[in-house]
């Protein structure tokens, strides 16, 4: 019987040391993350596209007939920085976007304010609007504003480049995915 408790008893310090070591290590990465600071304004990217913002690109692509296409995205998102970096940036990606696109990079974790049809609303409500719950996701809105479809994930700059050309010369109202991509 006193070897049971004393089994218990280290089984008990063990757990309490754990689980110690653990809330440490959770408050010091919380911490560290807020300890991160980003101008909402003027998103973090790695490359050189004329990104507007949401209300902007959506009154601009009324006039102009383009789509918009909405990078959502989070401060804390390594899937988001990584397709900033590696997709974003090239040359091929930014050419196509300005061919057919309206670019918006959207903070879905910002209380940044855009007008909308008249109404103040938030990064975060458009985003939770459109069911964005992964990050990053991207939107492609046609010329009015309404959802075309979203893609959540990373996506490869190949597949990214099909995706644009898909979405922006309007191959989806006459070809499945598939049969486009070559799949």
């Amino acid at each position: 019987m006193n070897r049971k408790r004393i089994l218990y008893n280290q089984h008990s310090i063990l757990m309490k040391t754990l689980h110690t070591a653990l809330i440490l290590v959770f408050a010091f990465a919380f911490l560290a993350g807020s300890a991160v600071t980003v101008d909402a304004t003027n998103p973090p990217a790695a490359d050189n596209i004329a990104w507007k913002p949401y209300g902007e690109a959506i009154s601009s692509a009324k006039e102009s007939g383009k789509k918009v296409i909405v990078d959502v995205y989070t401060d804390w998102c390594g899937w988001c920085k990584k397709m900033d970096k590696e997709v974003y940036a090239k040359e091929k990606i930014k050419e196509t976007l300005e061919k057919y696109f309206e670019p918006v990079k959207l903070d879905a974790e910002s209380k940044t304010s855009h007008q909308v049809d008249g109404k103040a609303v938030t990064e975060r409500q458009i985003a939770k609007s459109f069911g964005v719950t992964g990050y990053p996701t991207t939107l492609f809105l046609d010329s009015d504003g309404e959802p075309i479809t979203k893609v959540p994930g990373y996506i490869k700059e190949d597949m990214f480049v099909k995706l644009l050309e898909y979405i922006g010369a309007e191959h989806y109202k006459t070809k499945k995915w598939e049969e486009f991509a070559g799949m």
